[in-house]
């Protein structure tokens, strides 16, 4: 009996730890009924404050994040300008949040004509079970893979600058012993002009002696009969 008690007591005190942790979690999941809903386009010249004047007409909000558009300047490094490309509000109910998604999308931005943003449209989506901690990780993690990216292309520059700088150096040493092999050449190098005129003198001084020798010959026999 008592080895039976000591094995229900154990049940039943994990069943209670099963539902105080269950308890727990739909307490959190109660305690934050806040709902997101999700903006693919923003107006043009519309920024947080005017996105949160605009929404908090049909519930109370949050809080609004607006990702900035990126624009390429050929002289400067990208930078923000003043348009969004998308945004995310945060109402404090989330059956607010629900109700505004399916009462504006694609719907006018503008009420009038004489609006200027009367031409556009809202496309707006809830985002269901997504909460602004979410929201938060997502842009760490957009900002972490953006730091990974400039640092792959700061290390790619590099490689490549010390590349050129190595091929520069190269060239300036070919540079260099082609230029001092040429200096070498000069020094040694007898024109073609003083080697045909050192041909030419040979030749004459092999002439001037061979007419010697044949005067020598022809008036040898001469000096002999004299005698």
């Amino acid at each position: 009996m008592s080895e039976m008690a000591v094995e229900l007591g154990n049940d039943q005190t994990a069943t209670s730890e099963v539902m105080d942790m269950e308890e727990s979690s739909s307490l959190l999941m109660n305690k934050d009924k806040s709902g997101i809903i999700y903006l693919s386009v923003i107006p043009p010249k519309m920024n947080v404050s005017m996105i949160k004047e605009y929404f908090s007409q049909f519930g109370e909000v949050n809080r609004v994040f607006l990702q900035p558009g990126k624009v390429i300047d050929k002289k400067k490094k990208k930078k923000y300008s003043k348009s969004f490309e998308e945004g995310w509000v945060e109402f404090v109910r989330k059956s607010r949040a629900k109700k505004v998604a399916l009462m504006l999308n694609n719907q006018r931005v503008g009420a009038t004509k004489k609006s200027k943003h009367y031409d556009f449209l809202w496309n707006i989506k809830y985002l269901s079970h997504f909460k602004w901690a979410h929201l938060n990780e997502r842009l760490a993690y957009e900002k972490a893979a953006h730091q990974n990216r400039v640092r792959n292309e700061i290390y790619q520059t590099k490689k490549e600058t010390d590349f050129f700088k190595e091929n520069v150096a190269k060239n300036d040493i070919r540079k260099r012993k082609k230029k001092q092999k040429a200096e070498e050449e000069k020094e040694h190098f007898i024109p073609s002009d003083s080697v045909k005129l050192a041909e030419s003198y040979s030749e004459t001084a092999k002439g001037k002696e061979d007419r010697i020798g044949l005067l020598k010959s022809l008036f040898a026999p001469h000096v002999k009969d004299s005698d």
